[in-house]
C-alpha cells in the first residue's frame, strides 16, 4: 500500500469515527432532555469523554490531510519545523507525522 492510499484509508476511518461520535453525542442529548437532573450525572461525564474524543479525532483528521498535503506539494518526510528528514521508523508508524522526533 502507498503513502496515498494509506493517508486516504485514515483520513476515511477518521471521518467515519468522527460521524458516529456525532450521532452517538445526537442519541445522548434527546436521552438527557428525557431524564430528570437528578439522574443526568453519567451523562454529564459521558458528554465530557464524547466531547475530548471528538476533538482528538479533529485533530488526528487535520494532521492526516495536512500530510496529504504536503505528500502533494512535495514537502512530505521533512520536518515542518526544522526542514530536516523524519525517519522511515516515525512514518513507519505515524504516516501522518509533519515533524521529527526533536519537534514533535
Amino acid at each position: 500500500m502507498t503513502v496515498e492510499e494509506r493517508l486516504a484509508a485514515k483520513e476515511a476511518e477518521v471521518q467515519a469515527q468522527l460521524e458516529e461520535l456525532t450521532g452517538a453525542q445526537e442519541g445522548h442529548a434527546r436521552a438527557a432532555l428525557a431524564r430528570c437532573l437528578g439522574e443526568s450525572e453519567p451523562l454529564v461525564v459521558d458528554r465530557s469523554t464524547a466531547v475530548t474524543a471528538h476533538e482528538s479525532l479533529g485533530r488526528l483528521l487535520e494532521e492526516v490531510r495536512l500530510a496529504r498535503t504536503r505528500l502533494v506539494e512535495g514537502s512530505y518526510g521533512r520536518c515542518a519545523v526544522c526542514g530536516g528528514p523524519i525517519p522511515e521508523g516515525r512514518l513507519g508508524a505515524r504516516p501522518w507525522a509533519t515533524t521529527c522526533l526533536r519537534h514533535g
